[in-house]
């Protein structure tokens, strides 16, 4: 195993640590679970519930949108911050249509452009080419 093998090894594992981190971070099961909460079927539901939904935020809204703003605007989403903004404005994503959802997407789950370094998303946009 050479340097470029390691190197792309702890780029797909930095990958997962950060799919975790926005999964842990955002969409917080602590705060859904009551404390005293001692039903185990209630906390297995909750937590098969958010896992649900995770699933789905990320093979559906994550997905979708990364394509999309790519190929439309060459712009790279974030998945920390779409998944805060998800997270903080539920009623916002449930509420509008893809049209309008792009908008705040752009707004506020974009990377920031640097010419110091690549994100995640660059790079593997580079390592394709």
């Amino acid at each position: 195993m050479g340097a470029s093998d390691v190197e792309k090894a702890y780029r797909v594992r930095w990958q997962i640590e950060i799919i975790f981190k926005s999964w842990k971070s955002h969409f917080n099961i602590q705060r859904i679970i009551h404390s005293q909460c001692q039903n185990k079927a209630r906390v297995k539901c909750v937590i098969y519930l958010v896992l649900l939904f995770i699933t789905l935020f990320q093979t559906k809204l994550y997905n979708y949108f990364k394509k999309r703003i790519r190929e439309k605007y060459s712009q790279y989403i974030s998945l920390l911050k779409l998944a805060k903004f998800v997270a903080n404005h539920m009623e916002v994503v449930l509420e509008r249509k893809s049209n309008e959802l792009e908008k705040y997407i752009l707004k506020y789950c974009c990377y920031e452009t640097r010419k110091d370094r690549v994100n995640i998303e660059q790079a593997y946009d580079c390592s394709t080419c």
